[in-house]
């Protein structure tokens, strides 16, 4: 673009700082000569031209932005030439009188490249980790997303430690400086994600296969490098406390839970809670968590492996071998505290910063690993609808929750045993949402076939349990929640049952074996569309019943040898708890139910056996 008096200016800062850097970065001429043709020209003259004057005669030089310098007061952009008015490999230069009568000079190109001009400025929000420098190698950001490019590219558990490793990780504690935060999160995360890829097998050429899940997830934990990457993120997470995000510590969770080794509160037991005086006379659950405690378990778990690498090279073998289990079983328990100091600091320090998809993280990964406990998951479930009522509240376009957030909590509910008004409010909030066309038009249609089938078997398992405890508690004062909450949890579960199978009813086809075999499951679980139930209408759950019951028949009677026992079994006391009156289809099921039972029999205990026969002649 030519600079005219109407634009000086507005440029003049730009200009300034051209000029600036002309005068005194003498060695970026090489990266001037660079942009220019390779044929060479005489050098133009700058020239600032106005509208008052005539610049035919003027070899004016057109520029354009290419290149960005970051100073501490003001930020000076190098321009390269994009339009000579000189032509390529003469030595005149082009003017008016040179080109043809009538033809005018030709504009300059466009230049777009201002939408890109601010790319490397400053990030925008409360960027904790904020350089000057972005491209420096030198700059400790710069460095940790170069190393973060190298992890995410990592196929096998084995690259993503040998990354840990050649990067200076190993060398001393917390990563000896060398990882951050995002580091340390996304290498726990890559290893359990790569541990548990799916690979495909050729059955022809076994010997070239790749190792199995399974074979993954011994390898990595048999690795030293591993236990030396878990005690460098917990010596970090006390180190760098104040540096941890809602998704770093969101991943690392999902990341042991995923390699699933660490202990359960059975066998490691959970840190109680304390009563506390919050300050205004009041009492508190808090959590007692002890950092010296997390720090010396890892210092243990360090000195475990270094002597067991030690008697290794050494050739002692056996004492190795013991050393070994000791090291692993130390990093089990490592681990446990690891996630019991990660829950503590999530639900009294960042809780309010998350977001849905890291709280449902959170949620099932604590169940996964059975270290879950009610206070905690009912403050993550609080916060998960908080956060989606607010969204929905702020936003007419926002949708709720995503289907597998949803799914994943009542799942990890129904795993985890664990009950408290959070369950009861999660199963309420996905009830209204399932009926709720105003607001949330076809929302069950976004639910997959497994998010379904998860749901079902979750809100079936809290009532059924919830139903066991009842009759083991004769006296009602025992019981965790007033008669008034486990009405309105029964309520909730009918009305996700019903709608579920509506869904289910008309999309079965999508639906694999287990999933097929737990809706049909969940349904007879509850009891649905018992004439006794007070949450029961009839007819219409009748209908809905025989429809479900009539269809499902039909589609798993020819995929009957793709169930597998368990899935059998299941199939089999659901339609013999629900099918009051036999159908032909259901009589077909049953015999082949029967004969899949003959045909796998060594696969089934006896008292399946025994029940199946029973229903199915």
């Amino acid at each position: 673009m030519c600079f005219t008096s109407n634009n000086v200016y507005h440029h003049r800062k730009l200009l300034i700082g051209f000029m600036f850097s002309i005068l005194t970065f003498s060695n970026e001429l090489a990266t001037i000569n660079a942009f220019l043709p390779s044929t060479p020209l005489p050098p133009p003259t700058l020239h600032l031209t106005s509208y008052h004057e005539d610049n035919k005669n003027k070899n004016t030089l057109f520029l354009r932005p290419s290149r960005t310098y970051f100073d501490s007061v003001s930020q000076c952009r190098l321009f390269q030439s994009s339009s000579l008015s000189t032509q390529k490999g003469s030595d005149s230069t082009t003017s008016a009188e040179s080109r043809p009568s009538g033809q005018q000079r030709t504009p300059p190109r466009k230049n777009n490249n201002h939408k890109n001009r601010n790319r490397n400025a400053r990030p925008r929000g409360n960027h904790k980790h904020y350089s000057n420098n972005f491209n420096n190698p030198n700059d400790p950001l710069y460095k940790a997303k170069v190393l973060n490019s190298k992890i995410i590219k990592c196929d096998m558990p084995s690259d993503v430690l040998s990354t840990f490793v050649s990067c200076g990780g190993a060398r001393g504690t917390a990563g000896n400086k060398e990882m951050n935060t995002v580091n340390f999160s996304t290498s726990l995360h890559r290893v359990a994600k790569t541990c548990s890829m799916f690979r495909p097998r050729d059955a022809s050429n076994p010997s070239s296969n790749p190792p199995t899940q399974k074979q993954f997830r011994t390898m990595t934990l048999t690795d030293p490098r591993f236990a030396i990457l878990l005690c460098a993120v917990s010596e970090a997470f006390v180190e760098m406390k104040d540096s941890w995000n809602c998704r770093e510590l969101s991943n690392i969770s999902w990341a042991l839970a995923k390699i699933n080794f660490v202990p359960d509160s059975n066998s490691i037991s959970l840190p109680p809670y304390i009563e506390d005086d919050d300050g205004r006379g009041l009492t508190k659950n808090v959590k007692s968590c002890d950092d010296q405690a997390l720090l010396m378990s890892a210092k243990r778990l360090r000195e475990s492996v270094i002597l067991a690498g030690k008697e290794q090279k050494s050739g002692n073998n056996a004492l190795y071998a013991e050393l070994n289990k000791r090291w692993i079983s130390q990093m089990r328990i490592l681990a446990a505290h690891l996630l019991d100091g990660i829950a503590y600091h999530v639900q009294f320090k960042l809780l309010e910063d998350f977001k849905s998809q890291e709280l449902a993280n959170m949620i099932w990964a604590l169940a996964t690993i059975g270290r879950g406990e009610t206070i905690l998951f009912d403050a993550l479930v609080k916060r998960l609808l908080e956060f989606n009522k607010s969204k929905m509240s702020n936003s007419q376009n926002a949708t709720p929750a995503k289907p597998q957030e949803l799914s994943n909590s009542i799942w990890a509910f129904a795993t985890s045993g664990l009950s408290g008004e959070g369950q009861i409010s999660l199963m309420k909030y996905i009830a209204q949402s399932f009926i709720d066309e105003q607001s949330t038009p076809n929302y069950i249609s976004q639910f997959k076939p497994q998010e379904l089938s998860n749901t079902a078997w979750g809100v079936a398992t809290i009532v059924s349990k919830r139903s066991e405890n009842n009759k083991l508690n004769s006296n009602p004062s025992k019981n965790e929640m007033s008669p008034t909450l486990i009405m309105e949890e029964e309520a909730s579960a009918f009305q996700i049952i019903r709608e579920i199978a509506s869904a289910f009813l008309g999309r079965m086809h999508e639906f694999k074996t287990q999933e097929l075999s737990n809706t049909v499951w969940a349904m007879a679980t509850i009891g649905f569309a018992d004439p006794e139930s007070p949450h029961s209408r009839l007819p219409d759950d009748a209908i809905l019943l025989k429809n479900v019951l009539q269809k499902a028949a039909v589609d798993a009677l020819p995929r009957l040898r793709r169930f597998s026992p368990q899935e059998l079994n299941c199939l089999g006391w659901a339609y013999a708890r629900l099918s009051a009156e036999r159908s032909p289809e259901i009589d077909l099921l049953f015999a082949g139910i029967g004969e899949e039972v003959r045909r796998r029999i060594r696969y089934f205990s006896a008292q399946v056996i025994i029940f199946l026969s029973f229903n199915t002649n």
